[in-house]
């Protein structure tokens, strides 16, 4: 279904403007954390590199990099 739906707002001629997606990654070479990240990229349909994906930080599950991080993606993307 997310692919559909994603396929469907990067349609020619849609209204919708094409979702930009910050992504919030785990700690680097984590199994867990890897799986999550290809996971959520396949099951949008995306690749790695997408112009889509605006933005990528490093967060190690901690909550406070998460809240740091998304404090600061909008600035670099907005």
């Amino acid at each position: 279904m997310r692919q559909d739906y994603y396929g469907a707002i990067r349609q020619k001629g849609s209204r919708s403007k094409a979702p930009k997606l910050a992504m919030l990654d785990g700690s680097p070479g984590g199994t867990v954390d890897v799986q999550r990240h290809d996971g959520f990229l396949k099951g949008f349909g995306l690749k790695e590199g997408d112009p889509a994906i605006v933005g990528k930080q490093i967060t190690h599950g901690a909550q406070d990099e998460g809240q740091t991080a998304m404090e600061n993606l909008p600035y670099r993307a907005p």
